[in-house]
C-alpha cells in the first residue's frame, strides 16, 4: 500500500470511496456497520471481522457522501443492508439509523466496549436495550467481538 503522513494522519493513498449508485455486495450479504465516527478505528475493525465472515461491510465513512446529504444517503446505505452492527459506546447521530432499522426490517446487533465483565453496564446502554429489544453485548477485546459476531450472524441467518 502507498502511504503518506500529513499532519500526523495516516491516509491510504489507494483507498477510493465507494459512489452511492455502486453499493458494493448485494442486500442479503451487505452488513451495515454503524457508530460514532469519533470511533472510526473501531467501525473500521468491525467492518474487517463482517468482511472475514464473508459478508460486505457497509460503512458510510468509505462512501463519497456530500455533508448536506449524509442522513438521505446514509439512511440509503441502511436501507441497502439486510443487517446492521451498531457499535453504541460513544453517543451521535447512529441513533437515528438504530430507529429506521425498525421501520427497514433491518436485523440489528447492538455492541459496546466494556473495561470489566463484573462492573454494572451504562444505564444509557441499557436504556438502549429496553428501547430498541436488540441483542447487546459488551466486548473487552476484539477477540470477543469476533466470536460474538460469528455466533450473532448465524443466528440472524439462520
Amino acid at each position: 500500500m502507498n502511504f503518506q503522513i500529513q499532519s500526523r494522519v495516516l491516509f491510504d493513498l489507494d483507498f477510493i470511496p465507494y459512489d452511492m449508485d455502486n453499493i458494493p455486495g448485494k442486500p442479503s450479504n451487505r452488513v451495515f456497520v454503524g457508530g460514532a465516527y469519533k470511533n472510526i478505528a473501531v467501525l473500521r475493525e468491525i467492518s474487517t471481522i463482517i468482511l472475514g465472515l464473508g459478508y460486505v461491510p457497509i460503512l458510510a465513512a468509505n462512501f463519497l457522501i456530500s455533508k448536506k446529504d449524509t442522513r438521505s444517503d446514509t439512511l440509503r446505505l441502511l436501507h441497502s443492508c439486510r443487517t446492521a452492527v451498531f457499535e453504541i459506546s460513544f453517543r451521535n447521530g447512529h441513533n437515528i439509523e438504530i430507529e429506521k432499522t425498525k421501520e427497514f426490517g433491518i436485523n440489528t446487533i447492538l455492541v459496546y466496549q466494556i473495561i470489566d465483565r463484573k462492573k454494572s453496564v451504562d444505564p444509557e446502554i441499557t436504556s438502549m436495550l429496553d428501547i430498541y429489544q436488540y441483542p447487546i453485548y459488551g466486548y473487552r477485546n476484539f477477540e470477543e467481538l469476533k466470536k460474538y459476531l460469528l455466533t450473532s450472524m448465524m443466528e440472524l441467518i439462520f
